[in-house]
Formats: C-alpha cells, sequence, structure tokens
C-alpha cells in the first residue's frame, strides 16, 4: 500500500487539531503504526494539518546512516500539489527511509509556506575536497 494524506484546515487551530485526532482516531492499527502529522497556525490566516500514513508493516532494518537530510516543498497557494510532492517523494524513498521519517510543516500569512521531510538517506555522498596542489 502506497502512502497518502489527509488535510485539515480552519481559521481555528483548536478545530485543526480536532480533526487531525479525528483522521487519527479512525486508522486501523497497522496505519497508526506509521503515522506522521504536523500542523501549522498561521498569524491571521488558515491553520492546517496533515496526517499521512501507510499500512506496510514495520520494516525489518533501519536506514543504513546517522546524518539526516531533508527534502523541502513550498506553496504560496497550491497546498495540494505540495502534499502531492512529499507522498510522491515518501512512495519513491525505500520504504525504510521513509517508515522513519519525519515532517514538519510552515503556513506563512504572506509568503511561501513550506513541508519539509527530515530523513536518513540510504547512502550520503562523499564530500568532494579540492586539491590544494592541483591536478597531477
Amino acid at each position: 500500500m502506497a502512502w497518502t494524506y489527509r488535510e485539515v484546515a480552519d481559521d481555528d487551530v483548536n478545530v485543526v487539531l480536532a480533526g487531525i485526532l479525528g483522521i487519527l482516531n479512525t486508522l486501523t492499527p497497522a496505519q497508526s503504526l506509521t503515522v506522521k502529522t504536523t500542523a501549522c497556525n498561521q498569524f491571521h490566516g488558515a491553520a492546517r494539518g496533515l496526517v499521512v500514513w501507510n499500512t506496510e508493516p514495520r520494516p525489518t532494518g533501519s536506514p543504513a546512516h546517522s546524518t539526516w537530510v531533508r527534502r523541502t516543498e513550498t506553496t504560496d497557494h497550491d497546498y495540494t500539489h505540495m502534499y502531492e510532492a512529499l507522498i510522491a517523494d515518501l512512495n519513491n524513498a525505500p520504504y525504510t527511509q521513509a517508515y522513519y521519517a519525519g515532517i514538519s510543516m510552515t503556513n506563512e500569512h504572506h509568503g511561501a509556506s513550506t513541508l519539509t521531510w527530515f530523513y536518513r538517506p540510504e547512502s550520503i555522498p562523499e564530500p568532494i575536497i579540492p586539491n590544494p596542489i592541483g591536478p597531477f
């Protein structure tokens, strides 16, 4: 089963938080094990919440690296596109990487909102260290 999401939006953050709780309470035990949530409240604007889940069992391993990296999607109006980009990233990532990822969202009043997922990749590219002497 693929990763999926539900959004909650309202001018009142308490309504959004209650909506997140309502979604969480409809998930199966298997889905609940994979859930990721985030919420944000815009000053003088909409509050938003996001619940992401999957039904696959917990992976047997863990990500190979302890180094965390991030990938951020931004929007100033198309939240659905931002959410679907996150879901596409999770669905295209190795399952262990997606399972152990975390998410965070901002909702800026006059500017871009962001949705970031933090994860430990399967491999970290080696840094390129310039040769101080020059090429041979």
